[in-house]
């Protein structure tokens, strides 16, 4: 917990500012259940200025396939939400699955090929993303 002097909340529209992105991308994301979490008191939102900060850390990539799989999750957003394979989302899940070696995954994304059906992601896979650990076989 950061100390109650340290913390800073920011409006949704000084939000978007640091991020470099509109409003309404905000606002989709706290509906899909991706992005920076937030503050709601009542019916006002705010984002505390660490958590936009390490947000827009936590989105550092060194290439495009790490930057692709990372909007494929942000795409995908809450548990379970279904991804087709003939999607751009997919292809980057899945190429992220085959550069780290991510067993599961791979599994449940090629059985989603292989029967044309969506592949549900959920927030077990996004361990798979870069810059975290590789998931367990």
């Amino acid at each position: 917990m950061i100390a109650a002097e340290e913390i800073v909340l920011l409006t949704e529209q000084e939000a978007a500012q640091l991020r470099r992105q509109s409003v309404r991308t905000l606002q989709a994301e706290r509906i899909k259940g991706a992005g920076c979490p937030f503050v709601k008191m009542g019916r006002t939102v705010r984002y505390r200025r660490s958590d936009v900060v390490d947000f827009i850390n936590s989105r550092i990539a060194s290439s495009t396939g790490e930057a692709g799989a990372r909007a494929a999750t942000d795409q995908a957003g809450a548990d379970g939400v279904p991804v087709h394979p003939e999607t751009p989302a997919f292809k980057a899940w899945l190429e992220r699955a085959e550069m780290i070696n991510a067993t599961r995954l791979l599994k449940l994304l090629q059985h989603s090929m292989a029967t044309g059906e969506p592949a549900l992601l959920s927030s077990e896979y996004p361990l798979a993303l870069p810059g975290r650990p590789e998931v367990q076989p």
